[in-house]
């Protein structure tokens, strides 16, 4: 079966309550190195969904919507039964291509010191820095979602995944059992079938589903799946244990590509320097290099007491 273009946007996926978060501050840990491509780029890199530092984590999130397609048949009619058959023989024939910008929701004071293992695991054992995401108001909002996508939570665990899967396999044949049979026949036309459809709902879920064991990382996703030069976004790639990882960067504030005194308007609103040993020659390190580019961002210490080895 073939498939038209049908990139990752906020156009084709569903806005499921459940993934929404009620967060407005959002902390995405990184090396230094990370740190000063932002700033000098004036972008975010979003990496492979295939590519993140669990390799394991897009084929769990995969064996749970298998796993729910399989279950959820006998709840179903029988057209609809053949129509999620047609649609697990399809998915593994689909070449995913999700690319992922990962943040952590913040609780109550983390948004000035971080959280400790986030630092030990993403922001270099303490020696990176965390950028912190604003988005309390609507125009910080609309920004990331514009420039980047809507946030969305992962889900842990194998319940909460099943459950997220199954809800969206029923919530497709509630939406599609409503449209006009002139539509439906258009869709056809189009050289899609009612499983290409459902796997187009289902086919990047894999990408916010997780082992529950993660779960203290509260994660939220930026994803994006319209990659190329005739989407704007080329792929980049940058290597890792001699592996070239493709990636894509996206522009984190509105005047992209002008002076950078005209780019500060962005959803970064503060910077913390992780709790190592160099705190102090990091710290006047990024002072210096924000105020060489005109950047007017907040710099923090984490003051958690940690030093790494």
């Amino acid at each position: 079966m073939t498939h038209p273009a049908y990139p990752i946007s906020n156009s084709i996926m569903s806005n499921i309550d459940r993934l929404r978060s009620e967060s407005s501050t959002f902390l995405h840990y990184t090396s230094l190195e990370a740190f000063y491509n932002i700033m000098d780029t004036g972008r975010l890199r979003f990496t492979s969904a295939k590519s993140t530092n669990d390799p394991s984590e897009f084929l769990f999130g995969k064996e749970i919507v298998d796993r729910a397609l399989e279950e959820i048949i006998p709840e179903l009619n029988a057209r609809d039964q053949q129509v999620v058959s047609e649609c697990k023989t399809d998915l593994p024939n689909r070449d995913f291509r999700a690319f992922v910008f990962c943040m952590s929701e913040a609780l109550e004071n983390e948004e000035a010191v971080g959280e400790l293992s986030q630092w030990r695991l993403y922001g270099g054992d303490g020696r990176g820095i965390a950028l912190v995401f604003d988005v309390s108001d609507s125009i910080r909002r609309s920004l990331m979602e514009t420039q980047g996508s809507i946030p969305r939570k992962v889900i842990y665990g194998e319940e909460e995944g099943l459950a997220l899967v199954k809800d969206e396999i029923k919530a497709y044949f509630a939406g599609i059992g409503q449209l006009p049979k002139s539509e439906l026949d258009q869709l056809y036309r189009e050289n899609m079938t009612n499983a290409g459809y459902l796997g187009n709902r289902l086919f990047w879920l894999p990408s916010v589903i997780k082992h529950k064991a993660y779960s203290h990382e509260r994660e939220v996703r930026l994803i994006r799946g319209d990659i190329g030069e005739r989407a704007g976004n080329p792929l980049i790639f940058t290597e890792r244990g001699s592996i070239r990882r493709p990636a894509i960067e996206l522009p984190m504030c509105l005047a992209y590509n002008q002076p950078p005194h005209d780019f500060n308007y962005s959803t970064i609103c503060k910077i913390i320097i992780g709790p190592s040993g160099d705190q102090s020659a990091i710290e006047d390190s990024i002072k210096f290099y924000l105020e060489a580019r005109n950047y007017r961002i907040p710099v923090l210490k984490s003051n958690i007491p940690y030093r790494a080895i």
